[in-house]
């Protein structure tokens, strides 16, 4: 599957990094958990929704924007960004150790390297999305039942009519 391949090249990408000797295992794992949950994916769409509207601020600048200038905003951005990248990874840190000890992390890492994780990590959008959408329906049905019951409770003790 996919996702045991990612996890190979995240660890041979972060062996090869020459930070990864002051990287302790709490933080390879919170850096694998934190892009196979998804959590740097969402940071890259933050950048590319960035980058669309500072393009779209400098071109009302401009009279007209050139490819080179659209580049050169796109490259400055990309640049913030990954200037800022350890940031990010020191916050999902301090996420990750604010719910799991370094011991579930790393228990964690190891489950997600079985099949049963691997399956449950490319579901997990699936999941997440189809949990919304059981739970607002849920509430909406259970809030016009419990809205109902309220009314006639109401009545039955004379408070409405």
């Amino acid at each position: 599957m996919f996702i045991r391949p990612v996890i190979l090249f995240t660890a041979v990408w972060l062996g090869a990094s020459p930070g990864f000797a002051q990287q302790s295992a709490t933080d390879a794992a919170v850096d694998v958990l934190a892009e196979k949950s998804g959590a740097y994916a969402m940071a890259e769409d933050m950048q590319d929704i960035v980058t669309r509207q500072v393009v779209k601020r400098v071109a009302a600048g401009a009279d007209t924007l050139s490819h080179d200038a659209e580049d050169l905003v796109e490259k400055t951005v990309a640049g913030v960004f990954e200037s800022q990248r350890k940031e990010l990874t020191g916050r999902y840190r301090e996420l990750y150790l604010n719910h799991f000890s370094e011991e579930e992390l790393g228990d964690l890492l190891t489950f997600f390297q079985t099949p049963a994780g691997e399956k449950l990590l490319g579901l997990m959008p699936v999941l997440s999305q189809e949990g919304m959408a059981v739970a607002q329906h849920w509430g909406q049905e259970t809030g016009r039942a419990a809205a109902k019951a309220a009314f006639a409770a109401a009545r039955a003790e004379g408070y409405l009519e």
